[in-house]
């Protein structure tokens, strides 16, 4: 019984004294510079635990993979050319941020604890969403998508696809969903009478009316039809007094 236990305890510390092999130099560089603490030229096992946020903004990389390395919650990429995205069977990952990489292809799979992804200003043709089904946020923003399947994400709260090439967009499956940015696209008709919770959307750009669009009677969603000008907006509250 001793022995067993004493394997038990001394396996996991076993494991961890092999250090990581990163297959990309910029990737390391970038997780050594923010978690190195002891600067030891080595991520050991409390520095490990505290990597959450993986932040490779500004980093030009040859592979991504060094993700896999690390049980993250937060993916951070943007400002490096990166034409496809793929990420699949990561335990931890629950956020993923893409801007401004070139990216035209996005694909996540199996992913159970993703909740938000956001993969804005990219070249974004096509998105591929399976077995991940917990995504509540989702902005595709500023990409040139002309289709977007989704209907499978039945807890999305907040959609965004604004500046796109979509010529429609199917609603129907979205009962939690309260915030709906689509300007920016060409779609003419909309029908949001399967989402009750809808607070606010925003469709100028389309050309739409409100007869082309589609809700219950008693519905107080606010929409905006109408790009507003700056000079619209409300001024900022007064600083709170000291």
């Amino acid at each position: 019984m001793n022995k067993l236990l004493l394997i038990f305890i001394i396996f996991p510390i076993t494991i961890f004294s092999q250090k990581i092999q990163f297959k990309d130099k910029n990737f390391e560089k970038a997780i050594l510079e923010r978690y190195d603490i002891n600067k030891n030229g080595n991520i050991d096992e409390n520095e490990y635990a505290a990597v959450t946020i993986i932040n490779l903004k500004g980093i030009e990389l040859a592979t991504y993979e060094d993700v896999y390395l690390f049980k993250a919650r937060k993916l951070i990429l943007g400002d490096f050319p990166i034409k496809n995205l793929v990420l699949k069977d990561h335990p931890t990952l629950r956020i993923i941020f893409c801007d401004n990489c070139s990216l035209t292809q996005f694909e996540v799979e199996n992913m159970p604890y993703l909740v938000s992804i956001e993969i804005v200003r990219n070249q974004l043709k096509s998105i591929s969403i399976k077995n991940s089904p917990n995504i509540y946020s989702l902005n595709v923003s500023d990409n040139m998508l002309s289709e977007i399947n989704i209907d499978h994400l039945t807890q999305l709260e907040s959609l965004y696809v604004s500046n796109n090439k979509l010529h429609s967009l199917n609603l129907q499956n979205f009962p939690k969903l309260r915030w709906l940015s689509l300007d920016g696209n060409n779609i003419k008709n909309l029908d949001i009478s399967k989402n009750p919770e809808l607070y606010s959307v925003a469709a100028y750009g389309n050309g739409l009316s409100d007869s082309n669009i589609k809700k219950t009677k008693d519905s107080k969603v606010k929409i905006e039809l109408q790009e507003r000008k700056l000079e619209s907006f409300p001024p900022p509250p007064p600083p709170p007094a000291k």
